[in-house]
This record gives structure tokens, C-alpha cells and sequence, in this order.
């Protein structure tokens, strides 16, 4: 049986990211515009199609770089809302494994946690790192009353894997 082509419209991991970015920045204060100005800023000067989640921002504490193919730093946020930026992007862009100057995993709570939404795995949904085991399966198990003990021995992985649930 042939494989069915996804849909033309569907949202890959690649847009997960970019959606997640825009709401931490809307979050801040950032209007859509101010948003869409630096996105476009960046694909036209840096030839970068996606770069909110292609490039690698920096900051001095005052204005947002990016690195240039150049090797120079270019200025990309100058001015207002510059705090917010750094308290917000800064810590997501942590969040974030890189593969070949893309955005490959994203660890929702934090990479000290064990939940990883990898699009290799799970079929891109949270997922306990190392394990594969889908978060909602043992979210499901701890509502219908099993322990993490029980759960933990049933899928292999540590009890405390499951109690961030």
C-alpha cells in the first residue's frame, strides 16, 4: 500500500516553532507588526526564508544580532523592546536542539526535564526522552489511578520520568 502524500496545508514542526516564538514575543508586548518587521528585516537582508527559527540571535543587554554570512554581527532589533526579546526569545532559543542550522527538538519544560517533541518521534508529541513513551499515555495511566512505580515498570523508564505529569 502506497503511503498518502500530507496534505498541502498541514503544519510541520518547523511552524510549531516559529507559532511558539511569535506567542512568547506577543506575550511581551511585541505587536504583530513589530514581529512580522523583524522577520522580513532578516529574510531579505540575511536570505533566510524561515529566520525565526533558522538564525541564532545574540544580545549585547541593549540591541538583538544575528550573525551575518559575513562573520560580522547585523543589528536587527535597535530600540524598544529590547528587554523583553532577551528575557523571552533568549530563554525559548534554549529550549531548542539545532541540526544542520534548523530547529530539530523542542523541550517544552526546560531541557532539565525529560519531555522532548521531536517530529521523529511520537509522531511529533511530547514525548519522555529516551523512551519514546507519548506524555499523554502516562498522564492517562495517573488518572485512571496507576502509580508512577507501575507505569515506570510497564514502559521502562524511571518512575520520576512520569511525576513532572
Amino acid at each position: 500500500m502506497t503511503p498518502k502524500p500530507a496534505p498541502k496545508d498541514a503544519a510541520c514542526f518547523v511552524d510549531l516553532v516559529e507559532v511558539v516564538v511569535i506567542g512568547r514575543l506577543k506575550e511581551e508586548g511585541f505587536r504583530l507588526r513589530r514581529i512580522r518587521q523583524i522577520n522580513e528585516y532578516c529574510q531579505q537582508v540575511l536570505s533566510a526564508s524561515r529566520p525565526l527559527v533558522t538564525e541564532r540571535f545574540r544580545t549585547d543587554g541593549r540591541d538583538v544580532f544575528v550573525m551575518a554570512s559575513n562573520g560580522y554581527l547585523l543589528d536587527v532589533l535597535h530600540g524598544a523592546g529590547m528587554q523583553a526579546w532577551d528575557e523571552v526569545l533568549d530563554p525559548f532559543l534554549d529550549t531548542l536542539d539545532y541540526e544542520d542550522e534548523l530547529a530539530r527538538s523542542w523541550w517544552p519544560r526546560g531541557k532539565e526535564e525529560p519531555v522532548v517533541v521531536d517530529p521523529d518521534y511520537g509522531f511529533g508529541l511530547p514525548v519522555i526522552s529516551g523512551s519514546g513513551v507519548r506524555t499523554e499515555i502516562i498522564a492517562e495511566r495517573r488518572r485512571a489511578g496507576d502509580t508512577d512505580e507501575k507505569i515506570a515498570d510497564d514502559f521502562g523508564v524511571s518512575p520520576t520520568q512520569g511525576t513532572w505529569l
